[in-house]
């Protein structure tokens, strides 16, 4: 009967929220816990609104088809169906509103139905806020996971995994120059994979330039300025330098290059991908064919 179907639906509406207060412990209850409680209160009232229209629908039906030429009956039917029609649709917008209004605050991303999407303990789209520190060691042996997928995951959470080894980085009196490469410097055994890997490279054909090589903190912290990456995260782009809570780049450890001519599926990018790793220069960032190092970050 209509009393079972609408306390199935009820007790539906209260299995699919998990319960109106989420949070158990106090730390827990924090602004993301109120966002995704509106949120579950703004399910559980359109499920029971739907089955309000659904009866409501029902009821103007009857009238229409029980009106046997009574104008009175059959306008009433109509009336309360158009009505019935309205709230819907007003239930709707609403719920969209809301919807959309939630995503906004907590930085979750637009889609068709509602889902709060709190990120790491932040609602602010585009900049970390986090970082973690790797040593050299831990990148090395995290090396062969989906670099595209660990991206994704720092976008949608708003944290950066890199390498603490950058910071403070290689000192001016720790770099050598590079031989045919004017003003560019690396550590020495970067800088002897490098001339290796540019000889190897010439033997096939092809050429290698630099266009980057080590940086100070200071031009680190200069570019990320000039990209106005406070505002923008920078993210893929140019790494946050230590003072800024990042772990620098490989640039200011000595042991990363940008290569010129190196975009995506460019002859040189292709050389490099096949042979870089034989000279330890790895490149395993979507948004920066250009730059090659030993952890491909």
């Amino acid at each position: 009967n209509m009393a079972s179907i609408f306390f199935s639906i009820v007790q539906a509406a209260e299995d699919t929220t998990g319960g109106l207060v989420s949070c158990q412990a106090a730390g827990e209850c924090n602004f993301c816990a109120l966002m995704t409680m509106i949120n579950d209160i703004v399910s559980w009232v359109i499920i029971i609104g739907t089955l309000f229209a659904v009866v409501v629908l029902a009821y103007a039906g009857m009238l229409l088809i029980f009106s046997r030429g009574d104008t009175a009956a059959l306008e009433k039917g109509k009336q309360t169906f158009i009505n019935s029609i309205i709230g819907i649709l007003i239930m709707l917008a609403g719920w969209m509103i809301v919807d959309t209004t939630i995503k906004l605050v907590t930085g979750g991303k637009l889609g068709m139905w509602n889902e709060v999407e709190c990120g790491a303990g932040e609602f602010s789209v585009g900049e970390a806020k986090y970082y973690i520190a790797l040593t050299a060691e831990e990148i090395e042996q995290i090396r062969g996971v989906d670099d595209e997928a660990v991206g994704a995951f720092e976008q949608d959470h708003g944290i950066v995994i890199g390498g603490g080894a950058n910071c403070p980085g290689a000192s001016a009196d720790q770099v050598v120059g590079i031989p045919g490469e004017p003003g560019k410097y690396l550590l020495p055994s970067a800088a002897n994979n490098y001339v290796r890997m540019r000889q190897a490279a010439a033997n096939d054909g092809i050429t290698l330039r630099i266009t980057s090589a080590w940086r100070s903190q200071a031009t680190q912290e200069a570019i990320w300025e000039r990209h106005n990456c406070d505002v923008t995260g920078c993210r893929g782009i140019v790494a946050r330098p230590c003072s800024k809570g990042g772990g620098g780049s490989n640039h200011n450890g000595g042991v990363a290059v940008d290569i010129a001519g190196s975009s995506r599926g460019s002859t040189i990018y292709n050389w490099l991908k096949a042979n870089g790793g034989r000279f330890n220069f790895y490149n395993n960032l979507p948004n920066d064919p250009v730059h090659w190092s030993p952890t491909g970050r």
